[in-house]
């Protein structure tokens, strides 16, 4: 018989959280220089529209001509005027104003004014990168790094970035970083280290929440969480809502500081008023908790609703478990299925091992043992303790499975090296039935299943 299983407590699954994700280096994807989807604010440096900008364009002066575009593009001084903007600005692009080459490149690449054309925005940022135009070289380094009109090429992206960083572009200092620390690519924490730290000097808010992350994960840089948290602090300063985030943790788990969970609390409000899917879900354990925080769970619950939507693994696992056991909301089975499916299709290990067996006891579907034994499966290569047991169980009864004794031995087998302790007395119960044959056969699959999860194991020590 399966030992008992009712899913992993919110607790466990919160502290696994924080201990292998938490602490964001970046509070979004890199940088790409006025990559918005709405028309930017006048800025101080561009005058606006009048009759003499307008005549100087007219008589070909490329300055006015790209002046006059930003204020169609603008509605500075003029009502808005988006095909004119693009008219303007390509007259003084087409005169090599590396200004007017990059603003045409943005253009291009949000769709603003004219249809959303990447290879019609590289062509322009590289008019621009190529008279040292850092903003430009940056955005050519976007779209390398996103595949956005040409091949996707962490080299390509690194180069124009470098290119960037070297000009004094802190966004490009901060990006170059970001693919250093190992962003699609193998980590080079030097690199990253030298980047981030010339960007954190600069002010850089992403700079300095990277940089407390290196230090409070020890990566490039001695393990020092006194020096992570000063990071984390100079950055959420500025009200950068993952800083605020990796704050909060600092004070929640007493790393280089006594725990605090009001002034965690205070940090995650924070950082939750911007919609900052991961500080909605630790705020929301809190709040489950009573910790810094009468308990509240309806407000928890909701919490991780707004994280789980967003797309964060942990807590459409926290909001699965909550549908399930009721927890600040009405009990739905099909809701608590419907969620951990989510995580588990993001290839969480914890949820495809939750999401099998949910399948194996019927929790918000039809109990059907095949596709529980598939989910099993999965995280069991993964490491899984428990969905290993699961396997082994169903192996040793033919639950969705061949009935196959030394298959169920294997299994048991790793569980045990994983740290399952009561595997022990599965193999004792399964070796009374099993022939010699059988159990050397079932050795031979251990050590082979032993060599596949190298890897480690997610459950150890239960």
């Amino acid at each position: 018989m399966a030992p008992t299983r009712t899913g992993l407590s919110t607790l466990q699954l919160w502290r696994l959280f924080l201990l292998t994700g938490a602490l964001v280096v970046s509070a979004a994807a890199q940088v790409n220089v006025r990559d918005s989807q709405t028309p930017q604010q006048p800025e101080s440096s561009h005058p606006a529209y009048s009759s003499e900008l307008r005549q100087k364009a007219e008589s070909g002066d490329s300055a006015a001509q790209l002046n006059l575009g930003l204020a169609y593009r603008d509605g500075n001084g003029v009502a808005t005027d988006l095909p004119a903007a693009s008219s303007w600005l390509t007259k003084s692009a087409k005169q090599g104003n590396p200004l007017a080459e990059y603003e045409m490149g943005v253009s291009y690449q949000i769709g603003h004014g004219v249809s959303q054309d990447y290879g019609q925005a590289r062509k322009w940022f590289l008019e621009a990168a190529n008279q040292g135009h850092a903003p430009a070289q940056n955005n050519i380094g976007y779209l390398y790094s996103h595949g956005f009109g040409v091949p996707k090429s962490r080299d390509e992206a690194l180069r124009w970035y470098s290119m960037a960083a070297e000009n004094g572009l802190i966004e490009a200092q901060v990006n170059a970083g970001l693919l250093y620390y190992a962003r699609g690519g193998p980590a080079d924490y030097a690199n990253a280290l030298k980047w981030f730290r010339r960007a954190a000097d600069s002010g850089s808010p992403s700079a300095q929440n990277a940089l407390g992350t290196m230090y409070a994960d020890g990566k490039g840089v001695p393990q020092n969480h006194s020096t992570a948290l000063e990071w984390f602090r100079a950055a959420a300063k500025h009200g950068l809502a993952a800083a605020e985030t990796n704050l909060a943790i600092m004070y929640v788990e007493g790393r280089g500081v006594s725990k605090d969970y009001t002034e965690a609390v205070n940090e995650l409000i924070a950082a939750a008023r911007q919609e900052y899917p991961l500080a909605q879900d630790v705020l929301g354990t809190l709040f489950e908790q009573g910790k810094g925080v009468p308990v509240d769970l309806s407000r928890a619950w909701r919490l991780r609703q707004l994280a789980a939507r967003a797309g964060v693994v942990s807590a459409q696992k926290h909001v699965a478990l909550m549908y399930e056991k009721g927890l600040g909301c009405k009990k739905d089975p099909g809701e608590a299925f419907s969620w951990m499916s989510k995580a588990a299709d993001q290839g969480d290990v914890e949820a495809e091992s939750l999401i099998g067996y949910y399948y194996l006891k019927g929790i918000g579907t039809e109990s059907k043992y095949p596709e529980a034994a598939r989910w099993f499966q999965k995280a069991a290569a993964h490491g899984d303790t428990l969905a290993q047991v699961e396997l082994g169980f169903m192996h040793e009864n033919g639950f969705g499975v061949k009935l196959d004794y030394a298959e169920a031995y294997a299994w048991f087998t790793l569980a045990k090296q994983n740290g399952y302790k009561k595997s022990a007395l599965y193999l004792s119960d399964l070796r009374k039935i099993m022939t010699r044959d059988q159990i050397k056969r079932a050795e031979e699959l251990s050590v082979a299943k032993a060599q596949e999860n190298e890897s480690g194991c997610s459950n150890c020590g239960m």
